[in-house]
């Protein structure tokens, strides 16, 4: 058996993923069984608590706020830059 990738996935499990495939999208669509999958998708999802929900939320502000002081400081050095230059508007 050849392996494909060097990921220890062989050509006859690769065929048989895909035939599986083919047939599983013989059979339709089934909104239930769609609605069924999401449920226990989110039924594995980790909720945060609420101090690490704080902490994330204490660091996407902190960001925002470097982020948009560091923004206008390279607007002001570009404009003064400009005007300096004699190309302001």
């Amino acid at each position: 058996m050849a392996r494909s990738e060097g990921k220890g996935v062989t050509d006859k499990a690769v065929r048989k993923a895909r035939q599986a495939a083919v047939q599983q999208r013989g059979q339709g669509f089934s909104i239930a069984e769609f609605l069924g999958n999401i449920w226990g998708e989110w039924n594995k999802v980790t909720w945060p608590d609420k101090t690490e929900l704080g902490k994330s939320t204490f660091v996407v502000v902190l960001m925002l706020v470097l982020i948009s002081a560091y923004l206008g400081i390279v607007d002001a050095v570009i404009s003064a830059l400009f005007e300096a230059l004699g190309w302001s508007g």
